[in-house]
């Protein structure tokens, strides 16, 4: 826009439009971060479970399609009775990790 060869009353209006958008896009991405959050807790929590019923102390999770930043929510919602690892492959061959410990499963040393 700053570039652009209009007049400044122009480039004003246009300033104004973009960052409505702007902001009309950050929040529909916060919704649809909210989703993938919810969904990934949903996977945590059954794999747990079923880790749980299997009588294991821990359990790994794969997440796939999740940000960093939003694996410590998942994280932070992780059951208490059980230790867990999370994994979340990045697109550029990396890979996130986040573990959880509960201090009843916690060993002194």
């Amino acid at each position: 826009v700053d570039a652009a060869v209009m007049s400044a009353v122009a480039k004003a209006d246009c300033r104004q439009r973009l960052e409505v958008l702007r902001k009309k896009m950050k929040k529909r991405q916060k919704g649809a971060d909210k989703a993938v959050i919810k969904a990934a807790v949903e996977k945590l929590s059954k794999a747990a479970s079923c880790a749980t019923d299997d009588g294991a102390e821990f359990c790994v999770v794969v997440l796939e399609g999740i940000e960093p930043k939003a694996l410590q929510q998942v994280i932070g919602r992780a059951p208490a009775d059980v230790a867990t690892l999370v994994l979340a492959p990045a697109s550029d061959g990396s890979v996130h990790c986040v573990a959880a410990v509960p201090e009843g499963l916690q060993k002194g040393g």
